[in-house]
């Protein structure tokens, strides 16, 4: 009798959940599963493996999205693993969670591409009807090679129970490590002093599991959330800075469809402050930041935010800024970004005071973009250099600011600022591009 009915391979990259609830799902209908992600920690394709793949009844795969692309290099994981398979003669069940799986490419191995071309793919949704979906894949497709099993006691039908489950066991398997260490501390200190620091150390490591769990969950939702910038934030980011990257990407609008995005506002002082682990008064956090050469904002964009996110922020070109300025694909000739009256969408030497006022929620209207501020308030960097007959480097700035005049804030006008200059009136606002 084999030591395992179902042996589960699968992209650690997107189809790593797949496997782990499909798991769950088999084991709790009574399917002894062999997994790596329990199995086998060292990173390299054993004998374990190979005996595993050899012991189990089934061979099933998760075909999630690009599931199969690296298959045509002779050292990837999952393709050693097809290749086992099919040399044992294994039953391969291809599964395709909740129709992820975007084909199979012509380059592959022609083994590969013969086997999942000509093999029919299970699908099995992870929402509502996964227990459903499960069990009509055991019954047609496992029960034939393994026979039925007993099922236990409690059986998930829905993802959600699922997940609910696997939190339950992951938590189980952390409490069971924690035990052991605190046995070796009983035994090494004496069970006197052993349970304090054993009261104290579980009381802080389920604080430090909890801020970790609750710092994974933010960060895998704002993952989720801006998925159309693949980011890919750096671990161990705190709160402050999390937030924040919210806050900018939650402001981010298309200007060039799937390839530039621009932000609603002007860089705030409270998101520079996040960014660089600064601190920044309440009543300062919502204006726009200024006083910054083009040397310290790219730093700040490129080595910090960039960094951070694996997106590629920048500032816009003055001819991005103009165009986004102007309404984008719009194309409004408009005198004022948004209207050909100041009063209505900017802050200038005619309504401003002379001072400099919050990004966007002043009650000035947006462009045709949503985009607030882009003529008046504060001037607008962008990564257009010019340099002038003596060699000195400048940088376009374009928008005009509080203390314009009215001719100063068209869409069309320019300043420059030396590349290492500084000025109260001159701030910037973020793009994405693309990478």
């Amino acid at each position: 009798m084999p030591d395992y009915d179902v042996f589960i391979s699968y992209r650690h990259d997107g189809g790593a959940q797949y496997a782990r609830i499909l798991q769950l799902m088999l084991d709790q209908r009574g399917y002894k599963v062999f997994l790596d992600y329990d199995e086998v920690r060292d990173g390299n394709f054993t004998e374990k493996i190979r005996k595993a793949i050899a012991s189990s009844a089934v061979f099933m795969i998760i075909l999630s999205e690009n599931a199969l692309d690296k298959c045509n290099d002779k050292e990837d994981w999952v393709r050693k693993e097809i290749s086992t398979a099919l040399k044992l003669k294994k039953k391969i069940i291809p599964v395709n969670p909740d129709k992820t799986f975007n084909g199979i490419h012509a380059e592959l191995p022609k083994n590969i591409y013969d086997t999942f071309n000509t093999i029919h793919h299970s699908e099995i949704y992870f929402g509502q009807a996964l227990g459903a979906t499960v069990d009509s894949l055991i019954k047609q497709r496992i029960e034939p090679i393994t026979g039925k099993r007993n099922s236990k006691q409690n059986v998930d039908t829905t993802f959600d129970e699922a997940k609910i489950s696997l939190e339950k066991q992951e938590r189980l398997h952390r409490f069971i490590k924690k035990l052991l260490v605190s046995v070796s501390i009983i035994i090494t200190i004496g069970v006197g002093i052993s349970i304090y620091f054993l009261v104290d150390y579980f009381n802080e490591r389920r604080r430090h599991e909890d801020e970790i769990e609750r710092l994974e969950k933010l960060q895998n939702g704002i993952i989720r959330k801006y998925a159309q910038f693949n980011p890919i934030l750096s671990d161990s980011l705190p709160e402050s800075k999390l937030l924040a990257i919210d806050t900018i990407l939650s402001k981010m609008v298309t200007l060039y469809p799937d390839s530039i995005w621009i932000s609603k506002t002007e860089f705030s002082k409270g998101e520079w402050a996040d960014i660089m682990g600064l601190k920044c008064a309440d009543n300062e956090r919502h204006y726009p930041v200024s006083d910054k050469s083009f040397v310290e904002i790219m730093e700040v964009i490129k080595d910090s935010l960039s960094e951070m996110t694996s997106i590629n922020f920048d500032l816009p070109s003055a001819e991005e800024w103009e165009y986004a300025a102007n309404g984008g694909r719009y194309k409004l000739g408009l005198r004022f970004s948004g209207s050909n009256t100041a009063d209505s969408v900017a802050w200038f030497r005619g309504n401003s005071k002379r001072a400099v006022h919050k990004c966007g929620r002043t009650g000035k209207l947006p462009n045709y973009l949503d985009l607030y501020d882009m003529s008046g308030n504060i001037g607008e960097l962008c990564n257009s250099p010019y340099t002038d007959g003596n060699g000195t480097e400048f940088f376009t700035v374009c928008g005009g600011n509080y203390d314009s005049a009215e001719k100063d804030i068209e869409i069309s006008s320019k300043d420059f600022l030396p590349i290492n200059d500084k000025n109260n009136k001159v701030g910037f606002r973020l793009i994405i591009r693309k990478k």
